[in-house]
């Protein structure tokens, strides 16, 4: 450009300088770089942001490692937080949910391993707990068969309420009945040889009196194969006596003949073995002949052999008492050992009188004194006045 010119006509413009630019020309120009540079930088977090999508659907579709539950439950919070699909959310959800559940179930199965080989399992209630609970944990079934058979024999076992009690007499009344009736007529009943393993039918005679068993052939002449007294008589399952179960004989009969086998224990320790029909007669036969031994009664003798044991326990004998027939002494406290008794109280004592007898004794001794000093003063008296007479 000149000099200053003195009138605007006199300005002249430099031709080269190019054409003139609007005065909001460089503004609009920086606004576009402006909106570019935003643009690309939503461009570069729509792709960060899908990267972190894709990286979180990848982890949720890993799955859930052991040890990691923690980090896989923020990472659901995280990847809902993001915008990842719910679909695949909810399953990842699910995973965690399997597995919070196997994770207890294994806990709680390990505690009931414990439980089992504990004393506490002879408790009902307890075990009826861990049952409730193992149905709802969904613990193996290896493990609930254990349980369940330890519920069933601990109510077996239990006591019986009033009406359980009543049911029990009135049916092994039916039972006991429904025997006698039948034997007394001969109820029949299959004899197994436990020396041949030979069965044979065989009918079993109560008599009238109810005190004597015979067992005899069935039909043709009817031999007697034995006979003995009802009392005598210990009626056991077959299977339950290890001796019988596992012989030879035994175990050519069939299951079924087995199991309705039923052994009559005598007092002289010998066995018959026979086989019943069915096993409501099984159990007839067991219910009549325990009730009609007595053999589920307890042994009247034996309380008064265990008390006679226990006072002989209870007695106690002082250092250096004599054991052949010499008195025993009961044990003296220190105190009582230091005050030795008078001799005349240990004479009194051993006499063993009561102290009834001890007071009439000694008022008889001191009516016997008084009367002696009576004695002594009359016939001082008469001497006195014998005297006396002499000298007048």
């Amino acid at each position: 450009m000149g000099g200053v010119a003195a009138k605007c006509s006199d300005v002249t413009m430099d031709k080269s300088a190019g054409a003139l630019k609007p005065l909001d020309a460089s503004s609009s120009e920086e606004s576009d770089d402006e909106d570019e540079e935003e643009d690309s930088e939503d461009e570069e977090d729509d792709e960060d942001g899908e990267d972190t999508k894709t990286d979180a659907e990848a982890a949720l579709n890993d799955g859930l490692k052991r040890g990691r539950t923690a980090t896989f439950k923020q990472l659901i919070h995280h990847s809902r937080d993001i915008g990842v699909d719910e679909a695949k959310i909810m399953k990842a959800e699910q995973m965690l949910k399997q597995h919070k559940e196997q994770r207890r179930r294994e806990l709680f199965e390990a505690e009931l391993r414990d439980f089992l080989d504990g004393e506490g399992a002879e408790d009902l209630e307890e075990c009826l707990s861990y049952e409730k609970k193992g149905i709802e944990y969904g613990v193996k079934e290896i493990l609930m068969d254990q349980l369940k058979k330890k519920v069933a024999d601990l109510n077996l076992r239990k006591s019986l309420n009033n009406e359980e009690v009543a049911e029990a007499k009135l049916w092994l009344e039916v039972q006991t009945r429904s025997f006698v009736k039948a034997a007394v007529g001969g109820r029949s009943t299959v004899w197994v040889d436990m020396e041949s393993g030979k069965k044979m039918r065989a009918v079993v005679v109560l008599d009238l009196i109810v005190r004597n068993f015979l067992v005899q052939k069935a039909g043709g002449d009817g031999s007697e194969l034995g006979t003995c007294p009802v009392n005598e008589v210990v009626p056991k399952r077959a299977l339950a006596i290890e001796d019988i179960a596992n012989s030879d004989f035994f175990l050519e009969l069939s299951g079924v003949d087995q199991e309705n086998a039923v052994a009559w224990i005598r007092a002289d320790g010998s066995i018959w073995l026979f086989v019943e029909e069915s096993d409501r007669k099984l159990d007839e036969l067991l219910a009549a002949i325990t009730v009609l031994s007595g053999a589920g009664l307890p042994d009247p003798d034996a309380a008064k052999r265990k008390g006679k044991d226990s006072k002989n326990k209870k007695t106690m004998k002082l250092q250096g008492t004599p054991d052949g027939g010499a008195k025993e002494l009961s044990p003296t406290t220190p105190r009582a050992a230091k005050a030795k008794a008078p001799e005349s109280e240990e004479q009194e004592s051993a006499s063993g009188a009561s102290p009834r007898e001890k007071k009439d004794k000694k008022e008889k001794k001191d009516k016997g004194g008084d009367k002696d000093k009576k004695e002594k003063k009359d016939k001082k008296d008469k001497k006195d006045k014998k005297s006396k007479k002499n000298d007048d």
